[in-house]
This record gives structure tokens, C-alpha cells and sequence, in this order.
């Protein structure tokens, strides 16, 4: 397990980026790129919504990797039906679409948003060519 306090700044998406590269040495595989990517989302979406740290955990059980993004903001996302030209709101969707299990939960503190991914299991990456 690896945990990190991050600033609600921008450049917390690359830390956080960092920290799941780390926790995943030495694994290689599509699900790899595609925790990656979720972990960018959430960790993006949290940095707009909160004024304070936002916390992820990245914890490896077997082959599960679950990722949890905490913030202190109370207000539960919602994951809209972005327009086809929209440069932004995808985020939950990308998660919806990529994680093998996700949720979020409320906490006294504000929420955490997860999602687990099977890193041994093909069909949870597979990709349209």
C-alpha cells in the first residue's frame, strides 16, 4: 500500500501519476495504461473540486490494484453525458468504462472515489483497433 497527501494544484496529477508507476513496477500490461489514466481523472476532477489536499492510496492485493482519490469536497460527482466537441466532464465516464469495479463513497470529511482493475485480465483492456 502507498499513500500520498497531494496540493489541490495541477501538478498533483503527475505525483499521482508517479506514485501507481511506482506501486506497479514491474507489471506490463494494457491494464497498466488504463489504471493510469483513471488515476489522472480522478486525481484531475478532485484538484478543481477541493481547496485543500487530496489523498490517493494504491493498494496492490495479488493482481487487484485499487485506487482510492479522496477529497474534502462534500458534493457527490455526477457523471454527465458530455457533447462529442466537450474538452472536459469525461473523467467518471472513462472509469465507468475502464475499471473492473468502482464506486464512491461519503465520508465526514468530504468523498473517495475507487475503482479496481484486474491487472491479469485481458478482457478489462481491451481496445478497439
Amino acid at each position: 500500500m502507498q499513500a500520498v497527501s497531494l496540493p489541490a494544484d495541477a501538478r498533483s496529477v503527475a505525483a499521482a501519476r508517479m506514485l501507481l508507476r511506482t506501486a506497479l513496477d514491474g507489471h506490463q500490461s494494457a491494464a497498466v495504461e488504463d489504471a493510469v489514466l483513471m488515476i489522472s481523472e480522478l486525481v484531475t476532477n478532485a484538484v478543481r473540486h477541493t481547496r485543500d489536499v487530496v489523498l490517493v492510496l494504491v493498494t496492490l492485493h495479488s493482481a487487484t490494484l485499487r485506487v482510492d482519490v479522496s477529497d474534502n469536497d462534500h458534493t457527490m460527482p455526477v457523471a454527465p453525458d458530455a457533447e462529442h466537441n466537450a474538452t472536459s466532464g469525461r473523467g467518471l465516464r472513462i472509469v465507468e468504462a475502464l475499471a473492473d469495479h468502482w464506486g464512491i463513497t461519503p465520508t465526514a470529511d468530504g468523498k473517495t472515489i475507487w475503482f479496481e482493475i484486474d491487472l491479469d485480465h485481458p478482457e478489462s483492456t481491451a481496445r478497439p483497433t
